[in-house]
């Protein structure tokens, strides 16, 4: 067998590993059995999707007899290996239980951001290779190299408007509660606190949704989640002050305040609401724009939830604004699971 060809099937196994490996990673880091993966997950399917064309792109190049081909295989397995060392460090971190301190950065766990940089070098990596192997096929120049970097960003601008247009896409029955529907309880999801730990105006629309579902007997009690940065009043407790001062009766509150993210307050619905205390159905409180990628999550989750919306109106170029960050976090989710 010509070597070409042998280090194409060497590549096609390593990005086959590769897949392997970013699948037990996403389900690992999120304390999720393997018994739990489904390759029907929007995520899953988007990561098989990027290692299938990959390996159309060198299948085709076995098949074919081009002047530049040696060089560009070549290249193509350094780009693989490349991108595997991020998934590597990951890998690492994750059974080492490498901590790292409790600090922020852009209002995220810097945890979180250390693994969302290193999942998204990887995945530019490899859409860059998908793009690369099929400028290969029909141009010799140097250029190839340059177009096919410029051609990824395009792809991931135009990944990050789909996934857009996909969170505008609501029925009412999605966003909406009839006063006849019974939970057994409803979770308002944690959001900004502003200075003398009072609720910013998305906070407090949540808070006051959770009071009507209460109100109306649509559930019998509230669980308020969400930490904060050190030394601040939590999320979790501030929207019970709140609360509390409007008359609700704090028995029928709960207060959970270690987590930071929607992924973990989903991931905290899993584990202790639906699994450790036995709640057979849960309402999820939230923003409009917010909606859609914590269904999403829930299905990764596997978590049976229904979700309903505040009253909240931002403003249209607000909610421009609030959709388009939600749905960038919504296409990370899908492809990393953070």
């Amino acid at each position: 067998m010509h070597r070409d060809n042998k280090i194409i099937l060497f590549s096609i196994l390593l990005i086959f590993v590769e897949l392997a490996c970013i699948y037990y990673l996403k389900y690992s880091v999120n304390g999720l059995p393997l018994s739990a993966f489904s390759i029907f997950i929007t995520g899953n399917m988007l990561n098989f999707l990027v290692t299938l064309l990959i390996s159309a792109g060198l299948l085709a190049h076995l098949l074919t007899e081009k002047t530049n081909k040696s060089a560009g295989i070549r290249i193509v397995l350094s780009l693989i290996i490349f991108s595997f060392i991020p998934v590597f460090v990951l890998g690492v971190i994750n059974i080492t239980g490498l901590t790292f301190s409790n600090a922020y950065l852009w209002s995220y766990p810097l945890r979180k951001v250390i693994n969302g940089a290193l999942f998204f070098i990887s995945q530019f990596i490899l859409i860059y290779i998908i793009i690369f192997l099929f400028n290969l096929l029909f141009e010799k120049t140097l250029i190839i190299y340059l177009k096919a970097f410029i051609r990824t960003i395009y792809v991931i601008i135009f990944a990050a408007l789909i996934t857009f247009i996909y969170t505008l896409v609501f029925t009412v029955d999605e966003i909406m509660v009839s006063d006849d529907e019974y939970y057994d309880i409803g979770v308002v999801l944690g959001a900004a606190v502003w200075s003398y730990d009072k609720p910013s105006p998305l906070f407090e629309a949540r808070i006051l949704k959770g009071r009507e579902l209460l109100n109306k007997g649509i559930v019998p009690e509230l669980q308020l989640t969400g930490g904060n940065a050190p030394g601040e009043l939590t999320e979790a407790e501030t929207a019970y002050n709140y609360l509390k001062n409007l008359g609700v009766n704090p028995l029928r509150l709960r207060v959970e305040k270690s987590t930071s993210t929607t992924s973990e307050q989903i991931r905290y619905i899993r584990n202790s609401i639906l699994r450790k205390e036995k709640y057979n159905s849960v309402i999820i409180i939230t923003d409009k724009f917010h909606l859609k990628r914590v269904l999403e999550m829930c299905r990764f989750y596997r978590v049976e939830a229904k979700g309903v919306a505040s009253d909240y109106d931002l403003g249209w170029e607000r909610e421009l604004f609030y959709r388009f960050r939600d749905s960038v976090g919504l296409l990370l989710f899908w492809i990393f699971a953070i």
